[in-house]
């Protein structure tokens, strides 16, 4: 499970993907941290793995926690992962990063997104679009898109929210 708020404990990079877990290797946690797109950013930290971070440590921006959240997830090789997508500003390399280890990942695995954009949505198999706690539509994009005006809505609404300048002290 990779959450948008995923945790990050006070400890080191290396605890933090492995868990604290000794069944991880130092070796395995690079390959997770690699494929998630993590090991560039760990290496540039000042002690590499080894560097405290969360609440009294070294401080991460969200992309790179979200990034760690998802390399501990994949360090376990689960054949179901579920991902929420970002909802938050993410910079476009973050995305462009998520993008390209979510491609090379999907193929070996069951994974469900909480998508937050629709190019997620464009390469996916199956979307289901649920209104009030029920399924409204389900099928592949393009279909949806020909057949279900409230996945078209969607689209809609995200486009007007992204237009909107935001409201001055909004949080």
């Amino acid at each position: 499970l990779v959450m948008d708020h995923a945790p990050t404990f006070a400890d080191t990079v290396a605890n933090n993907i492995g868990v604290g877990s000794p069944e991880n290797s130092l070796p395995q946690i690079i390959e997770a941290a690699k494929l998630a797109h993590a090991h560039q950013f760990i290496e540039k930290l000042p002690f590499g793995y080894e560097t405290l971070v969360g609440p009294t440590g070294f401080s991460l921006t969200p992309g790179q926690r979200y990034r760690i959240a998802l390399a501990r997830a994949l360090l376990r090789d689960p054949s179901l992962l579920v991902i929420e997508e970002p909802v938050g500003p993410m910079d476009e390399d973050t995305l462009a990063l998520l993008d390209d280890t979510l491609a090379r990942i999907a193929g070996t695995r069951t994974i469900i997104f909480l998508a937050q954009r629709f190019s997620t949505l464009r390469r996916v198999n199956r979307v289901f679009v649920l209104r009030n706690g029920r399924l409204d539509a389900s099928g592949p994009h393009d279909e949806l898109w020909a057949e279900s005006a409230s996945y078209r809505g969607l689209q809609l609404t995200a486009d007007a929210d992204a237009a909107e300048p935001a409201a001055e002290g909004a949080e």
